[in-house]
C-alpha cells in the first residue's frame, strides 16, 4: 500500500545550492565531487517524495515507512508504536526509542539525518566533523522546505499512523512549549496505557489536565488509585501547601500557569518548574487571591521569586519586600490598565518607578496608606524620585560604567546605570536582571542592554568582576532564552574592554 497520488512536491523544485554549501565548508573539500554527490542525494529525495509514506502489513503490526528512512511499527492489538531508523548500510533498520512520531508543523531535520545515514561516507572528505555535516543538513533542510508541501506530508504520515487525535490533544496542555508538539512513541504509548487517567480527569476535573501532563513530563510520581485525588495529595504534600492552594488551582486553567509551564531559569534550565509551581501557589495564597491572576498579568512575575509570606508579613516582588495589600493594589491597577489598553506603558513606566521606590527606599506603609492603593504608591514614588534626582549622592540607586553607549555592527549596546533602568530592562525582557541590583551597586557586576537600530531589546549582557578581570556573567534574551554565538562574542568583547571603575 502506498501514500497515493497526492502531490507533495511543488512545481519545478530547485536543487540545493552548491555555492552556498561550499562557502560554509572547508576549502579543501572538492567542490565538483560535492556537487555530484549532493545531486545524487537530491535525486533520491525527489524519488522518495513521489511516494513518501509506504504502509505494509507484517504479522501483528502495520509497518509505516517514511521517506525510506524511518519505520513505525503500529501494533494492531493495542495501537502502540515502535520506531526504527535506517542504518548506514541503507537496507536494515535499527530500533530506537524516544523518537517523535507526530511531525512538527515546521519542517525539522531529524528525519533527514536518518535519510542521510547511508550517504555520509560517500560525501567528499566523509564530513567527519559534526559542524560540516550540519552545513549539509541545513542546506538540504532549506531546500526541502521550499520544494515541498510540508503540511500535506505530515498529515499523510499522521493519517497512515492512525494516531488517536483525541489522546494527542489531551497530551499537550501542561508540556513546555519546547516539547508541546514533540510527541514521542514512548510518551504516546504511555498515554495509551494510562488513557483511563485522562478519561477520569476529563470527566471529573478537566482544569487539572495540564497539571497531570506537567507532572508526567517532569517525572513526578503519583500514588496509585484515583488520579485526581493523587494529583491533589502530591501537590499539597510535596510543597507543604494548604487546601486553599488547590482550590485556587481549580478556579484556573492552563493559561493562568503558562509563565510556569514554559518557565526557563536563568541558567537555561526547565527542570525547576515543579518548584516554581509550588512557590507560585504559596505566593497567591499569601495574597489571598480569590480569582485567578489573569494570563495577561502573569508576565509581571515572569522569572521572579515567589517566596510567599516572610516572618515580617511581606512577600517578594521583583526583589522588593512589600505588604500583601500593596501587591494587591499593584495587581488591581495592572488589571485596570489592561482593560484600558495601557498595560505596556504601566509596566515600563509607572510600575518601574514604584518598584524602584519600594526596593530602594523600603518604606514602612501603615494600613491607611495601603488602603489608599495605587494612587498613593505612584505619587510617593514620583516624589521620592524627584528628591533623589536633586541629590548629588545617588549611591543607593545609581552606579558608573566604564563604557558608554556604543555600536557593534547594526546593534546598539547601552549600559544600565541605575535602578530604574535595571527594573525596566528586567520587566521588558521578562527575566530577573534586577536581582543583580546589589551587585551593580557594590561594583561587582555591570549590565548592558543590546538593542536594534529601531530600539527593540535583543539581549541583556551581564559581566562580572573577578579581581582585576571582567568575565561574562550571563547573557540572556527575552524570557531567559539563550542567545546566539555572535551575541556571546559581543559579551566577551564588552568584558575584555571593560576596566575596573
Amino acid at each position: 500500500m502506498t501514500s497515493g497520488m497526492q502531490s507533495f512536491l511543488k512545481p519545478d523544485p530547485v536543487a540545493p545550492s552548491i555555492g552556498r554549501l561550499m562557502r560554509n565548508l572547508p576549502p579543501d573539500i572538492d567542490a565538483a565531487a560535492m556537487a555530484q554527490c549532493i545531486g545524487r542525494i537530491w535525486n533520491s529525495l525527489l524519488t522518495h517524495f513521489a511516494d513518501p509514506v509506504r504502509v505494509t502489513l507484517t504479522g501483528e503490526a502495520r509497518a509505516i515507512t517514511f521517506m525510506g528512512a524511518i519505520r513505525y511499527d503500529d501494533a494492531l492489538d493495542d495501537g502502540t508504536i515502535r520506531v526504527a531508523v535506517l542504518m548506514d548500510d541503507g537496507i536494515n533498520f535499527n530500533p530506537v526509542t524516544n523518537v517523535g512520531i507526530d511531525l512538527p508543523v515546521r519542517l525539522a531535520g531529524a528525519w533527514l539525518e536518518d535519510f542521510l545515514a547511508p550517504w555520509w561516507a560517500s560525501l567528499p572528505g566523509c564530513l567527519h566533523e559534526r559542524s560540516n555535516r550540519a552545513v549539509v543538513l541545513r542546506e538540504l533542510q532549506r531546500t526541502v522546505a521550499q520544494a515541498t508541501h510540508w503540511r500535506r506530508l505530515r498529515h499523510a504520515l499522521r493519517d497512515s499512523l492512525a494516531l488517536d487525535n483525541t489522546l494527542l490533544a489531551w497530551m499537550r496542555p501542561g508540556r513546555h512549549r519546547f516539547m508541546r508538539f514533540v510527541i514521542t512513541e514512548l510518551g504516546y504509548n504511555k498515554a495509551l496505557e494510562h488513557r483511563h487517567h485522562y478519561e477520569q480527569i476529563m470527566r471529573e476535573c478537566p482544569t487539572v489536565l495540564w497539571l497531570y501532563n506537567l507532572m508526567d513530563e517532569l517525572q513526578i510520581a503519583l500514588p496509585p488509585g484515583d488520579v485526581v485525588a493523587a494529583l491533589r495529595t502530591t501537590l499539597l504534600t510535596e510543597h507543604r501547601l494548604k487546601p486553599a492552594a488547590w482550590r485556587y488551582l481549580l478556579r484556573c486553567d492552563h493559561r493562568h500557569f503558562l509563565h510556569l509551564i514554559d518557565y526557563i531559569g536563568p541558567n537555561g534550565s526547565t527542570t525547576t518548574r515543579w518548584r516554581e509551581l509550588g512557590d507560585w501557589l504559596r505566593w497567591v495564597a499569601a495574597l489571598e487571591c480569590r480569582t485567578p491572576v489573569p494570563p495577561e498579568l502573569t508576565r509581571l512575575f515572569a522569572h521572579d521569586a515567589y517566596t510567599g509570606m516572610n516572618q515580617h508579613g511581606c512577600i517578594a516582588f521583583r526583589t522588593a519586600q512589600i505588604k500583601p495589600g500593596t501587591m494587591r493594589a499593584i495587581l488591581n491597577e495592572a488589571q485596570r490598565r489592561h482593560v484600558a489598553g495601557t498595560l505596556e506603558a504601566f509596566i515600563l513606566e509607572d510600575l518601574v518607578g514604584v518598584v524602584t521606590w519600594l526596593q530602594s527606599a523600603q518604606p514602612t506603609l501603615d494600613a491607611n496608606q495601603i488602603r489608599r492603593g495605587w494612587n498613593y504608591l505612584a505619587l510617593s514614588a514620583g516624589c521620592w524620585r524627584a528628591d533623589m534626582s536633586g541629590r548629588a549622592n545617588l549611591t543607593t540607586v545609581a552606579w558608573s560604567s566604564a563604557l558608554s553607549t556604543m555600536t557593534h555592527g547594526a546593534l546598539c549596546v547601552r549600559p544600565i546605570t541605575n535602578a530604574w533602568a535595571l527594573h525596566e530592562e528586567a520587566l521588558a525582557m521578562r527575566h530577573c536582571a534586577d536581582g543583580y541590583l546589589a551587585q551593580c551597586l557594590d561594583g561587582t557586576w555591570r549590565l548592558f542592554s543590546v538593542l536594534t537600530p529601531a530600539g527593540k531589546r535583543m539581549a541583556t549582557i551581564g559581566i562580572e568582576r573577578d579581581g582585576l578581570i571582567w568575565t561574562i556573567g550571563d547573557v540572556r534574551s527575552f524570557a531567559n532564552a539563550g542567545v546566539s554565538p555572535a551575541m556571546r562574542a559581543l559579551a566577551q568583547d564588552i568584558a575584555s574592554r571593560y576596566g575596573v571603575p
